[in-house]
């Protein structure tokens, strides 16, 4: 019986040391490479900027691939980031009912700053992690507004607006170490933005708060450095 204990205890200690040993060996390898670069390779979010077509109040979302660059700065589970990303989408689209059609023709451009913390929450190959993120984003939507009423008449409107957005970014994402220099990250989130969108056709202006839902905010590949 004390033989028993004293192997069971020894096999504890030996597991313990060896749990030990692991973390500390991910840790170290963690800390080997403080810095990090990613391209943003593909990402689904939602249009910011479609006017006069949302009376139907359904989401528009923007497909675009190779758009966005970051940098990481890591220690232990903890980074600071910083990136930019560059939106450039076509708007055209249609909306019909019995008495009224419309149709918008356009174009944006649009570019984004980030700069925010992320906190990893494990130390393993598979890294689920948390972000948050101040944002501001600057740009410019063009196009053609045309309508017809109920008598047949038709009119269109050009629209040229400035857009200024301040905002703020909670994150959930998932990066994989395929290699010792080379990883993959997937991430989604919510963005809560005041908003600022100036006509420069007239001195219309849309203001106020907006949240937009992104349901791929990035898929990158990212070197280790």
């Amino acid at each position: 019986m004390k033989y028993t204990i004293i192997a069971i205890l020894t096999y504890i200690s030996l597991t313990a040391a060896g749990q030990d040993n692991s973390n500390y060996l991910n840790l170290k390898k963690e800390n080997k490479y403080k810095h990090e670069i990613g391209i943003n390779l593909y990402n689904i979010t939602e249009v910011k900027h479609d006017y006069y077509l949302t009376l139907n109040k359904k989401f528009f979302f923007n497909h675009s691939f190779v758009n966005g660059i970051m940098y990481k700065r890591h220690w232990g589970k903890n980074a600071i980031r910083v990136g930019f990303d560059y939106y450039y989408s076509k708007i055209s689209k249609e909306v019909s009912s019995k008495y009224h059609s419309s149709k918008n023709e356009g174009k944006s451009d649009i570019g984004e700053f980030r700069i925010g913390y992320e906190r990893k929450m494990t130390t393993s190959k598979l890294q689920p992690y948390f972000s948050i993120d101040l944002s501001i984003t600057y740009g410019n939507v063009k196009g053609i507004y045309g309508g017809t009423n109920l008598g047949g008449w038709y009119a269109e409107h050009p629209y040229d607006i400035r857009v200024e957005e301040l905002g703020i970014a909670p994150s959930i994402g998932l990066q994989y170490h395929a290699w010792d220099q080379f990883s993959f990250s997937i991430e989604i989130n919510v963005s809560f933005v005041d908003y600022y969108h100036k006509s420069n056709n007239d001195s219309y202006l849309y203001e106020g708060v907006k949240i937009y839902y992104n349901p791929l905010r990035l898929l990158s590949v990212n070197y280790h450095f």
